[in-house]
């Protein structure tokens, strides 16, 4: 156990240094008002916080120059510009309702003949963020604060529904998205929204959820210390968060017309933190902090370092970035590079030393003693290599790891070994996943798992492993549960692998899991345990699917082995629940369902009709080609990645004849395409 406190220290100490961040998904962000910042940059605030907020006072970007020096700020000191999108209210000219306006009266009305320039306005700003922020980082919308003033309560003359509501807010997203593909989007919270007859779960649900990330409070009345969003009404932060099912940016300090109104000391206090983070809170702004406060969220960071923010796995960026750093005595390369990656990308990271010097470790993202990682952008990651300068009278022993999935042992395991030393060599590779094909390199040769070699000198030894997995092979990494029972289970980065640990009998995690294709499926599980012996059961959409029990690693929480399900699990296309329940302390790293054998495919006509037998799939190095026939009827279509995830999507024209995908990871990728005359997916792989 002793290396997993070691391991948690570790991420602790890496939350409390990372003060110059943007906003993270998966931990509580702080933030603050551009209107306190532009005078306080060189502030212990200006250093510590994740983000800065900016409200669009009118509608034009460069009509207003702090606009471009807002985006310059954020851009060239990693901050995560935040804007509170109130751009209808600004273009229709009659004025917040709140300081004597007619938004109260005559917004919705204003909106109705209207819609088609604000949503001009929307992408005219946009572009003009994207031009001076770039476009690879996120940027996130909070959506026209009291947007639902314009057609449920108070005095509009014109009312509008549910309907149309969520339809113009999905244009508006749009319009963004098409020039800021990493865009996030926020939905005003509205707490006088009477708790009843499911009002606010239809509210909400006319809003097209699958584009927006989270919900956020605006007006500076949100509570830290009350279970009630504000006193006055009954909408409470639990309440929300477990019937819309989206995280929660909180802020306090804005009064009437955007005033001040002072610092609010209860965000500060741990415990209102913790409890709030518990009912969906992932953010707190502080529009007017006082002096101290970069020092208290210094502090805080450090309180909150394992705490599960509930945004974690939920709101994922487009795309995540890998910073590199060479050091003396060598350097690293990356394949494949780019300066950022879609989620679930593997980049391999080859560290070369330079004469005289041998590779020790990495460290960031990975600790690995071997020259070659690869890293699965799942977030933003820093690594580096650290070499040191070789003695004369030692040998270095490189292992390359080439093929399939799989590793290999020293014993002993050693950076370097003095001349004339032994060590033992053991292939491993991953059971049902991979297979071992050979030894080459160092006088080394055959197929045997282990291999003894004395070292006279510098040897560089080959392991070749060989993939088994078939390509219908959905990967869920453990850390993307929807639900958990074990307040001490975390994440935990050791080794280039993310895994869930501090496991306990009777605890357990729940995936949601998306099959785009019916049929008998294998459950691979990579798992490893310090105990002797480890066991968990498997339950999939609530009845049983058989156990798993292993022996241990004997204290080594970092190694991790492929366990296979005894029997095969059949599974329709579609969204599927699986739960882990855990016998005993466990760590675990992912899990695959691996097709065995596809179900019968049955055409309805209606799809047919479409062409979408004739729809050519072309794979081509880092993405592929869809060659769709003359005369189709698509419409749109949707690229989602292997987790399920939509990565992109787009209209289809009668005129369009192909679409291509470039720069894609190598995984398995599902092409979704739409039309009136019904819909149908198309699979394929990405080859690097």
């Amino acid at each position: 156990m002793s290396k997993k406190i070691m391991a948690l220290a570790f991420c602790a100490m890496m939350t409390f240094t990372s003060t110059f961040a943007d906003f993270d998904p998966c931990k509580f962000n702080f933030g603050t008002d551009w209107d306190y910042l532009a005078g306080n940059q060189g502030s212990g605030v200006a250093n510590s916080v994740d983000y800065v907020t900016k409200w669009i006072v009118d509608a034009s970007f460069d009509g207003n120059p702090v606009y471009s020096k807002f985006c310059e700020y954020c851009k060239n000191n990693n901050k995560t510009p935040v804007f509170y999108g109130y751009i209808i209210a600004k273009a229709a000219a009659l004025g917040d309702a709140n300081v004597g306006g007619k938004l109260g009266t005559e917004g919705a009305g204003w909106l109705s003949s209207n819609v088609n320039n604000v949503v001009n306005y929307y992408k005219s700003f946009a572009q003009r963020v994207a031009s001076s922020f770039g476009t690879e980082k996120a940027v996130i919308w909070l959506m026209e604060p009291d947007y639902y003033q314009y057609f449920d309560t108070g005095n509009q003359k014109t009312k509008l529904n549910y309907q149309q509501a969520g339809q113009w807010m999905g244009q508006m997203i749009d319009a963004v998205k098409q020039v800021l593909p990493n865009a996030l989007f926020a939905i005003d919270v509205s707490p006088w929204i009477e708790w009843q007859a499911g009002r606010t779960a239809s509210y909400y649900g006319a809003f097209p959820m699958d584009k927006i990330d989270f919900l956020f409070t605006s007006g500076g009345i949100a509570l830290a210390n009350s279970d009630k969003i504000k006193n006055e009404d009954p909408m409470t932060w639990g309440g929300l968060y477990s019937t819309v099912k989206k995280p929660i940016i909180a802020d306090c300090g804005y009064g009437a017309g955007g005033g001040c109104t002072g610092h609010n000391a209860a965000w500060d206090d741990v415990n209102n933190l913790k409890t709030r983070i518990g009912n969906g809170v992932c953010a707190i702004t502080q529009k007017c902090p006082n002096g101290g406060w970069g020092s208290t969220i210094s502090s805080l960071n450090s309180s909150l370092a394992n705490v599960e923010v509930k945004s974690c796995g939920g709101v994922v960026p487009s795309k995540f970035t890998l910073s590199v750093t060479n050091s003396t005595g060598g350097t690293i390369t990356r394949d494949p590079s780019a300066e950022s990656y879609a989620p679930g990308t593997k980049v391999t990271l080859t560290a070369t030393p330079s004469d005289g010097y041998v590779f020790k470790n990495w460290s960031g993202a990975s600790s690995s003693t071997n020259t070659i990682v690869e890293i699965t952008m799942d977030a933003s990651k820093t690594i580096s290599a650290v070499f040191e300068q070789k003695p004369a009278n030692v040998a270095v022993l490189t292992i390359k790891l080439t093929g399939g999935m799989g590793s290999v042992t020293k014993s002993p395991d050693k950076a370097m070994y003095d001349k004339g030393s032994t060590v033992t060599l053991t292939a491993k590779p991953s059971s049902g996943i991979s297979i071992f094909e050979g030894w080459s390199g160092g006088g080394l040769s055959g197929s045997e798992l282990t291999k003894t070699i004395t070292l006279n000198s510098d040897v560089t030894v080959n392991a070749l492993f060989k993939d088994t997995a078939k390509v219908d092979t959905i990967h869920i990494e453990a850390e993307n549960f929807v639900e958990k029972s074990g307040d001490k289970i975390v994440a935990e980065a050791s080794n280039g692998i993310t895994s869930i640990g501090w496991i306990e009998s009777g605890n357990s995690t729940t995936y949601k899991v998306n099959v785009n294709r019916a049929g008998t499926y294998a459950l691979a599980f990579r798992v490893g345990s310090g105990l002797d012996n480890a066991d968990f059961t498997i339950a999939i959409d609530g009845k049983s699917a058989g156990a798993i029990s292993f022996p241990g690693t004997k204290d080594d929480w970092s190694t991790f082995q492929y366990e296979t399900l005894s029997k095969t699990v059949d599974l329709t296309a579609g969204e599927h629940t699986i739960k882990l329940n855990y016998g005993g302390a466990i760590n675990v790293d992912k899990f695959l369902l691996i097709m065995n054998m596809p179900a019968p495919i049955v055409t309805g006509k209606r799809v047919a009709a479409a062409g979408w037998q004739q729809a050519q799939i072309t794979t081509v190095r880092g993405g592929f080609t869809a060659q769709l026939p003359s005369g189709h009827t698509w419409s749109s279509y949707s690229l989602f990645d292997f987790k399920g995830r939509v990565i992109s999507k787009g209209r289809v024209s009668d005129a369009m004849s192909q679409l291509s995908f470039s720069n894609l990871s190598q995984d398995v990728w599902i092409l979704r395409l739409e039309g009136n005359n019904g819909s149908t997916s198309l699979r394929t792989t990405v080859m690097r």
